[in-house]
């Protein structure tokens, strides 16, 4: 994909949002896609696989830890600056696993992805799998989306926000690499 390709389908599409404002959610769609699992890893069934319900009850769920955690302290307002921010280390221990998590199935996604495609690493020929780390790190929103496009048809199934695969649920993905599809 060239720069701003991530566009190609406007700037209103589910994708891009979800991308850019709800990327977790992104993620869980295009790993349904991919059939991963929650610890990046190909899932046999479908009930191995996160859901996009899962994924949002989770988020609320971090939401409402920080919520049920950062008030008290914040309306307390300790005058020792010190113990206000030791305070907030368990959410932040806490913020920088789930970011670092998100980051890993992202280069995960991406590898299984250029992996399923034969897709080769443009900028980083070592095969450590740094240029999808640093895809994953630098530049979340983009790889989503181009992950995205690249693993639905667009022209055929419109996008769904938060449908299990991001496409309508009578759609059922199939993979180059499905034993399903040698069969027909």
């Amino acid at each position: 994909d060239e720069f701003l390709d991530c566009f190609t389908e406007g700037f209103c599409h589910p994708l891009i949002c979800n991308s850019f404002f709800c990327p977790q959610v992104a993620l869980t769609q295009i790993m349904a896609r991919m059939q991963m699992t929650s610890l990046g890893e190909r899932g046999i069934t479908l009930n191995s696989r996160f859901r996009v319900n899962q994924t949002i009850w989770l988020t609320v769920g971090v939401i409402l830890v920080h919520l049920l955690y950062a008030v008290p302290v914040i309306v307390r307002s300790p005058q020792n600056v010190t113990l206000y921010v030791l305070s907030f280390l368990p959410l932040m221990a806490m913020d920088l696993g789930l970011v670092i998590y998100f980051w890993y199935l992202v280069a995960r996604t991406r590898k299984a992805m250029r992996d399923e495609y034969d897709i080769p690493q443009i900028h980083c020929k070592c095969g450590c799998g740094a240029e999808d780390a640093c895809m994953a790190v630098f530049c979340s929103a983009c790889t989503l989306a181009q992950m995205g496009r690249h693993t639905a048809d667009y022209t055929t199934y419109r996008s769904m926000c938060c449908s299990d695969t991001g496409l309508p649920n009578h759609v059922e993905v199939k993979l180059p690499s499905d034993p399903m599809n040698e069969m027909v």
